[in-house]
């Protein structure tokens, strides 16, 4: 019996080094990289004004953008809540938009400028829905454990950008079971359609951040792929305010704050993989550092769609283990190669999943939902999540 297990052992043991010699490989090829481009501490070229703790509170990380010279434009409602249980409304709301309008831009330019008073903080077009506010429930929490602000990013690049069905799912199910102090899209572009006009009646505290990008990495490389520029985008955002990154078919199911206790958080793809479509991370985390760090080994055209965001965060949460707080299965799972629980299936997302991964791209176009109608009779997760999101328990 010892006997015949020794060649087990033997290649246990063999796949063990291998997979060391791997990640010091990678190590090294970055700090190589550095080396020969120059370059130094990522965050040095960062101008930190502000102290964690000062980006914790309610309102910091709006001024902090402002303080660096964006200037978010409130889309829709603002709802702040100043305690767990009370909440203060406003009683404006901004008109339905078409935001393929050329003149739109000037009109929320003039709307954001607007004087504020202490009886209309945003001087909006229309009543606002009682619903739109919502009561702040009770956390589990004490708000001093948090090292995450409660803000939301989604990026969304490209002048073409339709605004889809799943993208009003995900931003409704963040409104109801998030409660975010805001919800930032950044871009170049403000997103357009039927339901982005819809999501501007339901969901609050969305802002819109313009932003130009670059088409190339900072040692030079041209992205391969326009993900790529999102990647790179999510981590230099967290990096300056933190906050909780999502991507446009990600969908919340209950709240993040016990995420929020963890300086970092990313969900595990796969044995060999940790997804960056959904990340919880405070200012200036330290594995914000490694992620950034890692584009000045950026390969350009030769570059692997998954290597960077997905297999090089894998190896970097082995060898950084203190720095980061992965949670195995309640945030993407299921994962790409299981989907078919999500459409077609009964995937158990009640038993502890905070947030569901649609994987949008990689699914037939007839089997994505385009309107509650298309959910209203089905018995599969994706049917059941939806009416979960529209009708909260």
């Amino acid at each position: 019996m010892t006997t015949k297990s020794l060649p087990n052992r033997g290649a246990f043991a063999l796949m063990s080094a291998v997979s060391v010699l791997s990640v010091i490989g990678y190590i090294v090829s970055i700090k190589m990289q550095q080396k020969t481009s120059g370059h130094v501490d990522v965050f040095r070229r960062f101008s930190f004004q502000r102290s964690d703790n000062e980006l914790k509170s309610e309102k910091a990380v709006f001024e902090a953008l402002l303080e660096d010279g964006f200037q978010p434009i409130a889309l829709t409602p603002t709802c702040q809540y100043e305690t767990q249980l009370n909440i203060r409304r406003t009683t404006r709301i901004p008109a339905p938009l078409d935001t393929r309008d050329t003149r739109l831009t000037a009109k929320l330019t003039s709307v954001a400028a607007a004087p504020a008073t202490s009886s209309s903080p945003r001087r909006f077009l229309g009543e606002a829905p009682p619903s739109v506010c919502l009561e702040k429930r009770p956390s589990l929490e004490s708000a001093s454990s948090f090292l995450v602000p409660n803000v939301v990013h989604y990026v969304f690049i490209g002048s073409d950008f339709e605004f889809r069905f799943v993208a009003h799912l995900s931003l409704l199910s963040v409104h109801r079971f998030l409660r975010p102090d805001q919800i930032f899209i950044h871009g170049d572009a403000l997103p357009t359609g039927r339901w982005w006009n819809e999501t501007v009646r339901q969901v609050a505290n969305v802002y819109h951040v313009r932003r130009n990008y670059s088409n190339h990495a900072p040692n030079g490389q041209p992205f391969k792929f326009k993900a790529h520029v999102s990647d790179y985008i999510r981590a230099d955002i967290l990096a300056r305010y933190g906050g909780i990154y999502l991507d446009p078919d990600v969908l919340a199911l209950k709240s993040f704050d016990r995420l929020r206790r963890h300086s970092f958080v990313l969900g595990r793809e796969s044995d060999d993989s940790v997804g960056n479509g959904i990340i919880l991370s405070r200012p200036r985390a330290p594995f914000l550092q490694l992620l950034l760090e890692q584009y000045w080994s950026y390969a350009g055209e030769k570059e692997e769609w998954a290597t960077q965001s997905v297999h090089n965060v894998h190896k970097l949460a082995l060898i950084y283990r203190h720095l980061i707080h992965v949670e195995e299965r309640s945030l993407n799972r299921p994962n790409w190669l299981e989907k078919a629980q999500i459409y077609d299936g009964n995937y158990d997302w009640r038993n502890g999943s905070y947030a569901i991964h649609l994987w949008l791209r990689l699914w037939p176009k007839e089997k994505v939902p385009s309107n509650w109608e298309d959910l209203t009779h089905v018995n599969t997760t994706i049917g059941q999540i939806a009416q979960h999101i529209r009708q909260p328990s």
